[in-house]
């Protein structure tokens, strides 16, 4: 229920902001993102570049502080880059070194 949520408001948020961002839409439509709460911690995966991620860590941000109410701590979000040979498993994204 609440990752439903979270993507009804990422595409009320496309429509509201789709003339200001012309250019970048692209960067809200990415079809690999998955977002995940597991125990008490929110998980991001993204098959992006690291770009791609500090501007995903960025909205956030700005969606938790304005449209939620909630005042989060930048410093707290991390980014770890996993291996570029990666496969899913039940919903969950691993690493694998070949």
């Amino acid at each position: 229920l609440e990752r439903t949520h979270f993507y009804g408001k990422i595409e009320h948020r496309i429509v509201v902001r789709r003339n200001y961002f012309q250019k970048t839409l692209w960067f809200f439509k990415d079809p690999f993102m998955h977002y995940v709460r597991y125990q008490g911690k929110a998980i991001l995966v993204s098959k992006g570049t690291h770009l791609l991620m500090k501007k995903w860590k960025c909205y956030l941000v700005n969606l938790w502080q304005y449209y939620f109410h909630f005042w989060s701590q930048p410093y707290r979000i991390h980014i770890n880059q996993l291996s570029n040979c990666s496969f899913y498993f039940l919903g969950y994204l691993s690493s694998v070194l070949i």
